[in-house]
């Protein structure tokens, strides 16, 4: 068996005191004083040393590197330990950011998407979780990539149920659960629980095909497999870059009545963003039986259109039907005489014709985050 490196590092320590201690031998009392106390200072280092088990080394290789901490799984991928610079902070593993858009972001500010973050804060500032120990709130993130929005959700108290369908993504989603003690085994009464779904989120159940972004591991399309495949121009990021034809696909609706089940728990958020697949997940989860307070999702209408093949509007007018009220910016959602929101169907309808359509004829890479709130 390979010897980890933090077995080869220690041995190279032990090795040392055998030469230590020769040329001690050699050397005046007072030299030999001196040696001592050297010794003893070398031994505490070393037991100071945060030391693996034998399972954390056998179930993963860490090396550390410049304050940092790397993670080799043996059938996953690469992986960087890095803090976030919210309040309150946490950590999380990350794939190495010169391999990943997303990983770079955090890994240079510590924060993913400034808006996205300030409205999650916003919203749990704005709730009553904080304040009634009795009460359990929940939120859902449908595609939630390295996990930045759950696991900051959950350092703010709240419980995740997190949908990831890459699997070596969701690898190190879990492996930052276990690494703040978010797992159902660690959590505290002041933290939130967070529940890895290794799976896409859809309207109906069955299989799919995964494909990933030459630049960002993360960043995945998904294909339902049945019925008629599409042609090889329909993927965006080409066919070279498939993850797999396996993945499975489930209702939101069916997790989440195995894990809601009392009447302390609450509602709080739903984010949504799933690469153009974003109606085909929000169908899968009834919203008049789970009335999510808050819902954001990502509105990119090429992918949607491509990707989903949603129309962008459908979308628009499918979360309007249910009493939200939306926004771009999200502090808008707690100014009641804000003329920047979309509460009615005409308000949709021209807030579609007069930006997105615009906006969309000059860059087909347009896309934001939109923000609502049930009336």
């Amino acid at each position: 068996m390979q010897q980890s490196s933090f077995s080869q590092s220690h041995a190279k320590r032990w090795n040392a005191l055998p030469c230590l201690g020769s040329v001690l031998r050699r050397k005046s009392t007072k030299t030999l004083t001196r040696g001592i106390v050297l010794l003893v200072l070398f031994y505490n280092q070393l037991n100071n040393k945060n030391v693996e088990t034998e399972e954390e080394i056998s179930s993963s290789r860490t090396l550390r590197h410049h304050r940092s901490v790397y993670l080799e799984t043996t059938s996953g991928p690469k992986g960087l330990l890095v803090s976030s610079k919210t309040v309150p902070s946490f950590q999380l593993w990350i794939f190495l950011p010169e391999e990943d858009t997303i990983s770079k972001t955090i890994f240079e500010n510590g924060v993913y998407e400034a808006d996205e973050t300030t409205f999650l804060q916003q919203v749990v500032a704005n709730s009553s979780c904080e304040t009634t120990a009795s009460l359990r709130c929940w939120a859902v993130d449908i595609g939630a990539n390295v996990g930045f929005h759950t696991l900051h959700m959950a350092a703010l108290g709240i419980h995740m149920i997190a949908f990831e369908p890459s699997p070596d993504t969701s690898i190190l989603l879990r492996q930052s659960v276990q690494q703040n003690g978010f797992d159902r085994q660690h959590s505290k009464n002041d933290q939130g629980r967070v529940h890895v779904i290794t799976a896409a989120a859809a309207d109906k159940p069955g299989k799919g095909r995964l494909l990933r972004h030459p630049d960002s591991p993360g960043m995945t399309i998904l294909q339902r497999i049945e019925g008629a495949s599409p042609s090889m121009s329909q993927f965006p990021f080409g066919v070279e870059n498939v993850v797999g034809n396996d993945i499975p696909l489930v209702q939101p609706t069916s997790v989440l009545q195995d894990l809601i089940t009392t009447d302390n728990d609450d509602l709080l958020l739903l984010k949504v963003d799933a690469e153009g697949y974003e109606l085909h997940a929000l169908r899968g989860i009834d919203l008049d039986r789970y009335p999510f307070q808050y819902v954001t999702f990502e509105f990119f209408p090429e992918l949607l259109w491509k990707a989903g093949g949603t129309d962008p509007l459908e979308l628009l007018l499918y979360i309007q039907s249910f009493g939200y009220t939306c926004g771009t910016k999200p502090l808008t959602l707690w100014e009641e005489s804000s003329n920047r929101l979309m509460s009615t169907t005409e308000q949709v309808h021209a807030w579609y014709d007069q930006t997105i359509i615009p906006a969309y004829k000059k860059s087909t890479t347009f896309h934001l985050n939109l923000y609502c709130k049930r009336k």
